[in-house]
């Protein structure tokens, strides 16, 4: 039976993200309500801005459904949407989902105008990552995995049923880190 990934579109690069699940035949909803989120198997939360993403879940009453959501079923956070899963978020005061053990930094490699793309070697294979106003992960715990390193820094973790990424595969070609998002359903 096909699984049901979600894609918060209140804000951000939703679309892209739905092109990337649809084609790896999984079926993809875009979640705006509490109902919606309530038919999903897992969620995707994409890159944003992730301080107006945090306003809309509160003004549409999806905080709460959503940090539920992710104790219990996988999530998948990129750029913006793994700001949201941390716990902290450095000089900032933005209300978060608090599902993922990290502390991260917005726009932790600069500005726009410091945006860039890199290849990142993942199951021998290279992956092409971009890197837009992208969040630097400063610390975590011993309940993180960290799956891929750019400069020693980690990109792409996960905690248990949690993935994030601090870049945009959705933006690529590649569609191999949501095949492995698919896994954890």
């Amino acid at each position: 039976m096909k699984k049901t990934v979600g894609i918060l579109s209140l804000q951000g690069a939703f679309a892209k993200h739905f092109e990337k699940i649809q084609k790896l035949n999984a079926t993809p909803l875009l979640v705006r309500t509490k109902e919606d989120l309530e038919k999903c198997d897992g969620l995707i939360i994409p890159g944003g801005e992730s301080t107006t993403m945090s306003r809309h879940l509160i003004r549409q009453n999806l905080m709460d459904p959503v940090t539920e959501f992710a104790k219990s079923r996988p999530v998948f956070g990129t750029c913006a949407g793994l700001i949201l899963l941390a716990k902290t978020v450095v000089n900032s005061d933005m209300t978060t989902l608090s599902a993922m053990d990290i502390t991260v930094e917005r726009n932790g490699y600069g500005s726009q105008i410091h945006s860039f793309s890199t290849l990142l070697e993942m199951k021998a294979k290279n992956i092409p990552a971009l890197f837009i106003r992208a969040p630097v992960i400063q610390n975590y715990s011993d309940q993180i995995e960290v799956l891929l390193s750019h400069e020693e820094k980690p990109v792409l973790i996960r905690q248990n049923h949690l993935l994030g990424a601090t870049f945009h595969p959705e933006l690529t070609d590649s569609s191999l880190v949501h095949s492995l998002f698919l896994e954890l359903l």
